[in-house]
This record gives structure tokens, C-alpha cells and sequence, in this order.
């Protein structure tokens, strides 16, 4: 499987697992919060799947990089939207 089908795969749960991600896309939801918890769920998600059949010190590893990874995609993307809101806002 590709990556993007493996990004894809919390997607394919249905319900907040796909229209969560889509509103936020889409623009319908701008919430920042919203987009820190997506964003860490499907981390949280992959790490699960990650662990399967049986958790090993590599996949452990690999796991804790994944979230480590991510916190910092995500951080840097709410911190230049924090940086753009306040720009907008001075003017």
C-alpha cells in the first residue's frame, strides 16, 4: 500500500473519522482546535496500527517518532495561523 492510501485509511471509518477532515478542508470548520485533534487522532491511529500484530522496541520507537513528528507539523501549522490571525487583526 502507498502512503497516501495509508493516510487515508482513518477515512475510510466513517463518521468524525471523514467528515471531521473534510469540513476542516473545505474551510466549513476554520477552528484550530478541531484540527490539533484530527491531527492527532490519526497519529494516535496510525501508532495503534503500528503496534499490531505484537508491539517490539522498533515498532515502539518508530511509534514515539510518528507522534513526535507530528506534534511538531503541528505546532509550526498553528503557529503560523496564530501569526496570520494577529496580522489580520492589527489592520
Amino acid at each position: 500500500m502507498g502512503r497516501i492510501q495509508h493516510c487515508l485509511i482513518p477515512w475510510r471509518l466513517g463518521g468524525i473519522c471523514s467528515y471531521g477532515p473534510v469540513s476542516l478542508l473545505s474551510g466549513l470548520n476554520p477552528c484550530p482546535l478541531h484540527l490539533f485533534l484530527h491531527f492527532f487522532a490519526a497519529a494516535i491511529y496510525g501508532v495503534g496500527r503500528l503496534m499490531l500484530p505484537f508491539p517490539s522496541p522498533k515498532r515502539m520507537w518508530l511509534g514515539f517518532l510518528l507522534i513526535l513528528s507530528a506534534s511538531h507539523i503541528i505546532f509550526s501549522l498553528l503557529s503560523n495561523q496564530m501569526k496570520h490571525y494577529v496580522m489580520l487583526n492589527k489592520v
